[in-house]
């Protein structure tokens, strides 16, 4: 759940966009995060990059998402339903 998918949920209950619009949308944008800005990020809190993914795979869903290496990776496809 990212800034992609508030934005979109929003824009959705406001009939400015369709689901499968949103669905695009979400695909694109969320869960995207480039190395590089985590390297910026560990370097200013004054942590090293593999103490940033161990902190954060802490707290990674085991239900929804997989660790590949080192990274969460989702179990899941954007647009489908979670729980049937």
């Amino acid at each position: 759940f990212g800034r992609a998918t508030d934005i979109c949920n929003e824009l959705i209950r406001a009939k400015k966009i369709s689901r499968a619009e949103a669905i695009e949308i979400v695909g694109a944008y969320d869960g995207l995060c480039s190395d590089e800005i985590i390297i910026r990020y560990c370097y200013w809190v004054g942590i090293s990059v593999e103490h940033f993914w161990s902190i954060v795979n802490r707290f990674v869903n085991k239900d929804i998402f997989e660790l590949c290496d080192g990274r969460p990776k989702p179990l899941f496809e954007i647009g489908s339903p979670v729980c049937q």
